[in-house]
């Protein structure tokens, strides 16, 4: 599956991707803010092999971030489906990344989960030390629901989020075509 805008896409990983993946995981500044990620590619890609079958039942979507030059940059999952709500995680990108292209991956993702697969709440977590991305989640509408020792969790709903894009663009921030995309298989 491939979701774009005019200024990136998002593809469902691959095995080949598992280099990739690891490189970006284990690197020091973002390790501090997810989850343990072995540093053995062969470990990644037995566990990509693992995610192919739950995507494969639509139980769960991964993507890598790509510049629209095809150069990747970040990732970010769909997970945890029921009737109405998803989680939505595994949101890291390369240091050197355009701030604007990580915001899109994110944007890109939860809009589609919420246009396209109908859901009305995004349930996330955020490691109570990223204050910069907890700063970003509120500014969308987030809610805090509670904490334990290493993160916080939110929730947003679908219309907070899109109220949030609004004001986005009634600011600046964004713009129109920053929201419209397409999605092909």
């Amino acid at each position: 599956m491939i979701i774009s805008n005019h200024q990136v896409y998002l593809r469902s990983v691959q095995l080949e991707d598992a280099e990739f993946i690891v490189k970006l995981r284990t690197d020091a500044k973002n390790a501090r803010f997810i989850s343990k990620t072995s540093p053995i590619v062969e470990d990644q890609k037995l566990w990509l092999e693992k995610y192919k079958e739950r995507e494969t039942h639509k139980k769960e979507f991964y993507f890598l971030g790509h510049t629209l030059d095809n150069s990747p940059f970040g990732t970010t999952r769909l997970y945890n489906f029921n009737s109405k709500t998803f989680t939505n995680g595994s949101w890291v990108v390369l240091a050197n990344t355009n701030p604007k292209y990580s915001i899109m991956i994110d944007l890109l993702v939860r809009s589609y989960a919420f246009n396209e697969m109908d859901f009305d709440t995004c349930f996330f977590d955020v490691r109570k030390q990223n204050k910069k991305v907890i700063k970003y989640h509120s500014r969308l509408g987030a809610q805090f629901e509670y904490s334990n020792e290493l993160d916080n969790f939110y929730t947003i709903k679908k219309c907070d989020f899109f109220d949030s894009l609004k004001k986005m663009v009634s600011i600046g921030f964004l713009k129109e075509e920053d929201l419209q995309y397409t999605v092909s298989e």
